[in-house]
């Protein structure tokens, strides 16, 4: 699918006006009346995608409260399915493109970025007041981690940041049987050693199963849990902040020592046969039928979960436990970050000045003091009502604020209150939640959302392609016993002569341009 898109993309040969911001067009870029967005009526299309959870609903409540705000005529085109490939169609006919699109990953952002159909807001900073009052008040910190990471290979940013979701969209954590350990007497492994043991007792009591699992190891594997043995650990590049460089994760002897570890795990019936590739059905299959009873997943399935399988079984209880160290001096009890917000508007290029001035006013908007209360919470009575002087979102037995309200979808919330986020991804207690973020990594890899050049592309593609096809399958061999350890010197010295200064040399090249 992915090679179907980047060669839908590819094909379009486009030519997209560049537009700047003239004085006249900053001059008259001021806002209208108090409540009032613009002084004329301003019809303003959207493209964004439509969730199979959250379908799209033109009657939510957040869109009522967007168009009473703004004064906006919105046309909204929400895409269902394959919605990758309808953006690609839509770039390529720029005639007809939508004033703003929401994007979901940062590759398609970066990608018609470098094809001049994006905006890119840092040439309008100087017309957007609510976008530069609120990001002024934010801390330094987290407002330049939450810039960095959406800027593209010319240093500016197409993708602007979005508020407030950032600490759990994409949460990891190791979870674990909380009523199984209960029920015998067991205490969750604060290392790799106890976790073996564990295992060894689990597999000792439920003889048919398989006490440790992992979905697919190279993604929430070494990937995932690589920071137990090494901070910021991953298999294949990765950015090391201690060592302030780049580096290839396979040719260490990190990845060694985590190879021995799972080995052993997997000769020994200890962890689920298929975890190189295990796919959602049999790991729920195994969490259900108590086969399996330790690993590492996404924090927003627990309530998932738990709620699936406490209809057999009320007991049935997932928690989250404390990531197990490595047996190594570099070790430490942290999951790798992934809890970044990965939406978010982009602003098209139409060639348009007018249309890219309200494109730009409508969007700076959602960062007002306004549209973080009214995307946030709502309205009182309408959304949420407020007892004992704490707010409640209204809502029957079942319903959530995004399918009943809309609050929190698609293209509805740039500046959200994080205490709201918050709320919609309890799956677990406050303490939890807390616990969870306080043993995620600080930083967000570079590795995972660097823009390139043509010639660092080119050099990622092409090297880095064949050096990670290689370093996986061999990995791979190895875990399965298919390839003898001893081999392993020869596994390294052929990923250094396949390239891989070159490759690391050209992430360095592309992180030294933005950060």
């Amino acid at each position: 699918m992915k090679k179907r898109i980047a060669a839908l993309v590819m094909g379009f040969i486009m030519i997209f006006p560049l537009i700047s911001c003239s004085g006249d067009l900053a001059k008259n870029n001021v806002a209208g009346e108090p409540g009032k967005l613009f002084d004329s009526p301003v019809k303003i299309s959207i493209m964004m995608p439509s969730s199979n959870n959250e379908p799209f609903n033109d009657n939510w409540k957040a869109l009522e409260y967007v168009r009473e705000a703004t004064g906006v005529e919105l046309n909204i085109q929400a895409i269902p399915v394959d919605y990758q490939t309808k953006m690609a169609l839509a770039f390529s006919a720029p005639d007809t493109l939508p004033d703003l699109m929401v994007i979901d990953q940062k590759m398609f952002a970066d990608q018609y970025a470098q094809q001049g159909a994006l905006i890119a807001i840092d040439d309008y900073i100087d017309i957007m007041p609510n976008w530069n009052k609120f990001w002024e008040s934010v801390d330094s910190k987290v407002r330049d981690e939450l810039f960095i990471i959406r800027k593209s290979s010319d240093g500016k940013t197409y993708w602007p940041s979005r508020y407030g979701s950032q600490d759990y969209i994409g949460l990891k954590t190791w979870m674990y049987r909380k009523d199984i350990f209960e029920k015998h007497g067991l205490k969750p492994p604060e290392t790799y050693d106890e976790l073996y043991d564990l295992a060894v007792e689990l597999k000792k009591l439920y003889p048919e199963s398989y006490p440790i699992s992992i979905r697919n190891f190279f993604q929430n594997g070494a990937q995932t849990i690589g920071p137990q043995w090494k901070p910021y650990f991953f298999w294949n590049v990765y950015y090391d902040f201690n060592a302030k460089k780049f580096s290839y994760g396979a040719v260490e002897d990190t990845m060694l020592d985590m190879i021995r570890f799972f080995k052993k795990l997997y000769d020994e019936g200890l962890i689920v046969k298929s975890y190189l590739t295990l796919q959602s059905r049999e790991f729920n299959e195994l969490i259900s039928n108590d086969r399996t009873f330790i690993f590492p997943q996404w924090q927003v399935q627990i309530g998932l979960i738990n709620n699936t399988n406490r209809q057999a079984n009320p007991e049935f209880t997932v928690a989250p436990m404390l990531p197990p160290v490595a047996n190594s001096e570099t070790g430490t009890h942290k999951m790798t970050k992934y809890s970044v917000d990965t939406n978010g508007y982009v602003i098209c290029n139409t060639g348009d000045k007018g249309r890219i001035e309200n494109a730009i006013r409508f969007f700076d908007w959602f960062y007002s003091d306004e549209a973080c209360e009214l995307l946030s919470w709502g309205k009182a009575g309408e959304t949420y009502e407020t007892t004992g002087g704490e707010k409640q979102f209204i809502l029957s037995e079942n319903e959530d604020i995004r399918n009943k309200y809309g609050l929190q979808t698609y293209g509805l919330g740039q500046r959200l209150y994080p205490e709201v986020v918050r709320y919609y991804y309890m799956s677990v207690s406050d303490e939890e939640m807390d616990f969870m973020i306080e043993n995620t990594e600080d930083k967000y890899n570079p590795a995972l959302w660097l823009d390139f050049n043509d010639e660092e592309r080119k050099v990622r593609e092409d090297i880095g392609t064949e050096i990670d096809t290689f370093a996986q399958t061999m990995i791979s061999k190895f875990l399965l016993g298919q390839e003898p350890l001893s081999n392993w010197d020869n596994f390294v010295s052929t990923i250094k002569d396949m390239g891989v200064v070159e490759l690391l040399d050209a992430y360095a090249s592309a992180y030294d341009r933005v950060k």
